[in-house]
């Protein structure tokens, strides 16, 4: 298992978290973890790893949109 699919994985489930539970601070620790592994397992069940993932890390790791503060420095 390739690296950008473990995070392309994890960028659908916390869309998904995010997308059907709105309310994820109010609920319990043991809620969490029953719909957390709940919503892990329907992914990787339905995941393609077959597919080609040409997507650029900072999408993968959800940086995409970010731009660096004013005191930063590009290193580029």
């Amino acid at each position: 298992m390739n690296k950008k699919h473990i995070k392309n994985i994890r960028r659908i489930i916390t869309k998904q978290l995010k997308k059907n539970y709105p309310d994820w601070k109010r609920l319990t620790k043991a809620t969490k973890k029953e719909v957390t592994k709940k919503v892990m397992n329907e992914v990787v069940g339905d995941y393609d790893y077959s597919q080609e993932l040409d997507m650029p890390i900072e999408e993968l790791i959800g940086i995409e949109s970010q731009e660096p503060s004013d005191g930063i420095r590009s290193v580029l």
